[in-house]
C-alpha cells in the first residue's frame, strides 16, 4: 500500500465532512466536530470561505460526478450501521484502514466500545499528533493498530491487540480496497474469514434510522452547497 496515496484520500474524504459541517443544520447528515483538526490548518482555514468551499466540490464533481454526496451520504450510513450496532450491545469496533475516521471521537455511545484503528504505521502517527492536539489525551478505548493489508494477517495482528473472537464486533472497510493489490482484494479468504473462520460473530447491524437524510440525491448535495 502506498502511504502518500492512501494519505490523500483519507484528507480528501475528511474534507467532504468539514465541508458538510457548513449545511444548514436541517440539511447535515452528521456532526463532526473533530474532522477540522485532523485536516490541517490550510484546509481548515480555506474552508471557512464559501467561494472555497464551492470551488472545492466543483473540483471533485469535475474528477467524478456525485463524488461529494457518495462520501458524506456514505458517512452518514457507516455512522448509522455502527450506532446500530453499539445500541444492540456490539462493544467492539474495527475500523480497517481507519484514515482520517473521527467515529470512535464524535459518535454517541462509542465510548464504552473497545476500538481498534488500523493502518499504515505512518499514517497513525500523523493522527495520533493531531488528535492530541484536538483532545488534549487519547481515549483509553481506543487501539491503534499498525498494519498493512498486503503483507499482514488480519487474524494475527488483531488477536496481538485484543480483539476478542468470543465477542460480536462491528468492522469497517471504507475505501480501501482500491490500495491493496487486485489478489489481495479478491482474495476470498480474506473477506470470508471475517465472518466464518476468524471471526464467526462478526455483524453488520441493519440500521432503524430514518432512511431519508441517508438517501438524499448525490448530484442534490453538490447542487445545493454550489448554490450557497
Amino acid at each position: 500500500m502506498s502511504g502518500q496515496n492512501v494519505g490523500n484520500t483519507a484528507l480528501g474524504a475528511a474534507t467532504c465532512r468539514l465541508i458538510e459541517q457548513y449545511q444548514p443544520k436541517h440539511f447535515r447528515l452528521f456532526v463532526d466536530p473533530v474532522v477540522g483538526d485532523l485536516v490541517g490548518g490550510l484546509i481548515r482555514t480555506l474552508m471557512r470561505s464559501a467561494w472555497m468551499r464551492r470551488v472545492a466540490v466543483r473540483r471533485m464533481e469535475g474528477m467524478l460526478p456525485g463524488l461529494y454526496g457518495a462520501q458524506v451520504c456514505r458517512t452518514r450510513y457507516i455512522d448509522d450501521v455502527v450506532q446500530s450496532g453499539t445500541g444492540h450491545g456490539i462493544d467492539q469496533l474495527v475500523l480497517l484502514g481507519a484514515g482520517l475516521d473521527t467515529r470512535p471521537y464524535r459518535l454517541p455511545g462509542v465510548g464504552g466500545v473497545t476500538v481498534f484503528e488500523l493502518d499504515l504505521p505512518a499514517l497513525q502517527v500523523r493522527k495520533q499528533a493531531r488528535l492530541r492536539n484536538c483532545l488534549r489525551s487519547l481515549p483509553d478505548n481506543v487501539r491503534f493498530v499498525p498494519v498493512d493489508f498486503d503483507v499482514d494477517d488480519l487474524g494475527t495482528i488483531l488477536a496481538k491487540a485484543g480483539f476478542d473472537r468470543s465477542r460480536p464486533a462491528v468492522f469497517v472497510w471504507e475505501g480501501v480496497t482500491q490500495y491493496i493489490t487486485e489478489a489481495r482484494a479478491q482474495d476470498a479468504d480474506l473477506r470470508g474469514r471475517l465472518r466464518h473462520r476468524l471471526y464467526p460473530r462478526v455483524h453488520l447491524c441493519p440500521t432503524k434510522r430514518r432512511r431519508a437524510p441517508v438517501t438524499r440525491s448525490w448530484s442534490r448535495c453538490a447542487d445545493g452547497l454550489l448554490d450557497r
